[in-house]
């Protein structure tokens, strides 16, 4: 229903369901990713949360809770769930990079740095890892690396969120 433009009719079926069943893992993921879909993040928080009541070590719950969380200015609240997630599964590098960007934007240019280069090395085609590996450098005074790092980031012509912050980064950093 959601793929088909009924978005209504999904949250409606999904709220039945959840009623029926209020211990339904996946019905509380469907509905926080339709909630975050929809920018409702205070019910894709709850959600999220009421899956991990059931399943706690679910680590897309703790890593989307963590993106919601820094969303909702809640830094703190949001480390905290990465940190979850990334003693679960370290070798992960979206794990890894979620952490990491946390750490960058927290001011803990070390550890963000560490995590961003682990998680780009693990995924060095994904653009928005790259980015925010170039970021981290950058803030660290590691101009022509962040340089570099961005310049293979850009190369193709993937799609994400902070592609024109990469692009303004690059800018500023050829200039």
């Amino acid at each position: 229903l959601y793929r088909n433009s009924q978005t209504e009719e999904a949250i409606a079926q999904l709220r039945e369901l959840l009623r029926m069943d209020p211990h339904s893992f996946e019905g509380h993921m469907s509905m926080a990713s339709m909630a975050s879909k929809t920018n409702d993040p205070r019910t894709a928080i709850d959600h999220y949360r009421s899956a991990l009541q059931i399943r706690e070590n679910d680590l897309s719950a703790l890593n989307n809770l963590a993106w919601l969380y820094d969303q909702a200015g809640d830094r703190a609240k949001a480390i905290e769930f990465a940190e979850r997630a990334y003693a679960l599964q370290p070798a992960l590098p979206e794990i890894a990079d979620t952490i990491g960007w946390l750490y960058h934007l927290d001011g803990q240019k070390e550890k963000a740095i560490d995590l961003l280069r682990k998680a780009y090395e693990g995924r060095s085609g994904n653009a928005e890892i790259g980015y925010h590996l170039a970021a981290a450098l950058n803030a660290d005074g590691q101009r022509d690396e962040a340089r570099t790092v961005l310049e293979q980031a850009l190369s193709g012509d993937q799609v994400f969120a902070e592609r024109g912050d990469a692009e303004r980064l690059l800018q500023e950093l050829k200039g």
